[in-house]
């Protein structure tokens, strides 16, 4: 019977010994790191620590292990030779640092600090999830635009909407960044060219626009209007899911103008076919311009239930998608036009 109680006692014993290591506590009070860069450059990952608890004296010692998560395949990378410190007092604040050569990717990012009170035994003691993802460039020079195909027919558009069946296919290569190794902000925006196709009726009280297709006399023009995911209309408010359905249907209003608001009167903004300008249209307002995407990290013109952080998520390629409007009033003939996509970075 002795025995058994003696075990019991020595087993207490070690309990209380293992919980002597909660005294030893530390938090992550600020970190920094490039958030852009090319393959094959070193990112260093400076983590500043706060101990939180007792005094750490050798043989202990602590530090922050850096994990990189590939957004891609889930593959987790662990940049090795974090500096760490063997005393600390209690409030005191310490900087691990560790380098990692940078490879092609999208990483998110993990901050683990670990301790050890022996100098063997290591217990994780707090654990911090980098605000910003590490985005790493296969080459900064290697910046290419390519759109399939090169160029859309129509055919013989009928009276009413008509949408072109196939999408354009928009692929890019590249990679901007700044000094700051900030993501540098661009956008991808869509226009027509017509200034010198477009006449209009000469001595006309209203030339109408030049913007979308311009008839072969340079005289009347076809509205053209575009979509893609980085505008899709509402889920919910106007109930249409764009990830099973595709682009919207171009016979309902309520996607070609826009829903009625309360006033009954149409909101175009919230339109899911939206009008292409022409380049004499755009200023350097960007609300004059049609984006097809933009790449800004602080940028949320065009959050949605499917796109929760904005253009920021739409990565290559995407599929954009055409529609134009031809009326009893539309004048026959052969109508055409330069459509122009580029990428724009202030």
């Amino acid at each position: 019977m002795r025995k058994i109680i003696m075990a019991i006692l020595f087993s207490a014993l070690i309990l209380l010994h293992s919980h002597a290591f909660g005294a030893q506590s530390a938090r992550v009070i600020g970190y920094n790191y490039h958030k852009n860069t090319t393959a094959g450059n070193q990112i260093i990952f400076t983590t500043s620590i706060e101990n939180a608890g007792d005094a750490i004296a050798a043989p202990g010692y602590i530090y922050v292990q850096v994990i990189l998560t590939s957004r891609g395949n889930g593959v987790e990378s662990y940049p090795a030779e974090a500096t760490s410190t063997a005393a600390l007092a209690p409030g005191a604040t310490f900087k691990s640092t560790t380098n990692w050569t940078a490879v092609t990717g999208q990483y998110t990012i993990t901050l683990v600090i670990y301790g050890s009170e022996d100098g063997i035994t290591e217990t994780e003691l707090s654990r911090e999830y980098g605000a910003f993802p590490v985005r790493v460039g296969a080459n900064p020079t290697a910046e290419k635009l390519q759109i399939f195909p090169t160029m859309i027919d129509f055919g013989v558009i009928p009276y009413g909407r008509h949408m072109h069946p196939a999408p354009l296919e928009v692929k890019w290569d590249f990679f901007l960044y700044n000094v700051m190794h900030h993501q540098q902000p661009w956008y991808m925006r869509i226009y027509t060219d017509n200034t010198t196709r477009y006449r209009g009726i000469e001595d006309s009280v209203y030339k109408g626009s030049p913007a979308g297709l311009v008839s072969s006399d340079g005289k009347y023009t076809l509205p053209i209007k575009t979509w893609c995911l980085n505008y899709p209309p509402d889920d919910q408010e106007m109930g249409w899911d764009t990830v099973m359905s595709g682009p919207p249907t171009v016979d309902d209003d309520t996607y070609w103008i826009g829903p009625y608001l309360d006033s009954g009167e149409r909101y175009e903004n919230k339109a899911a076919w939206i009008r292409i300008p022409d380049y004499n249209e755009m200023t350097s307002d960007r609300a004059t311009w049609r984006n097809l995407i933009g790449q800004d990290i602080y940028d949320t013109q065009y959050v949605t239930d499917v796109n929760p952080t904005g253009d920021f998520t739409l990565t290559s390629p995407i599929s954009v998608y055409f529609a134009t409007e031809a009326g009893p009033a539309t004048v026959k003939g052969n109508y055409s036009a330069t459509m122009i996509l580029e990428i724009y970075s202030p």
